[in-house]
C-alpha cells in the first residue's frame, strides 16, 4: 500500500505487451522503410520501360534517311529573259558537293 517513491528498482509492467512494443515499433518502421524503398525501385523500373518504350516509339515514328536528304539545299538560281545567269541566292552559304575521293588528306584528318 505505500509507494516506493526513491526505490531503485524499476516498476514492472503489468501489461501484455510489456517491453516488446518497442520491437514492434522497429518492425513497423522497418517494414515502412522496406515498402517504400521497394515502391521506388518498382516505380524506378517503370519509368525506365516507358522511357525505353517511348525512345521506341520515336525511332519509329523518325523520317527514313536518305542521302538526297541529308544534302544542302541547291541554292536559288535567277535567271533573265535571255536564260542568262542574274544572281545565286545562297543565304551567304556556298557549297559544292564533292566526291569523297576529292577531298585531300589533310583535309579528311582535319579536326
Amino acid at each position: 500500500m505505500t509507494e516506493n517513491k526513491g526505490s531503485s528498482q524499476p516498476k514492472k509492467n503489468n501489461s501484455k505487451t510489456g517491453g516488446k512494443s518497442d520491437g514492434k515499433k522497429n518492425r513497423n518502421v522497418k517494414r515502412t522503410i522496406i515498402k517504400i524503398i521497394g515502391f521506388m525501385i518498382i516505380a524506378f523500373f517503370v519509368l525506365l520501360l516507358l522511357g525505353i518504350l517511348l525512345f521506341a516509339y520515336y525511332a519509329w515514328k523518325a523520317p527514313a534517311f536518305t542521302e538526297s536528304k541529308l544534302e544542302d539545299p541547291i541554292p536559288a538560281k535567277i535567271y533573265d529573259k535571255n536564260g542568262d545567269l542574274v544572281k545565286t541566292l545562297d543565304n551567304g552559304q556556298r557549297h559544292e558537293h564533292v566526291n569523297i575521293k576529292d577531298v585531300p588528306k589533310n583535309m579528311k584528318y582535319a579536326v
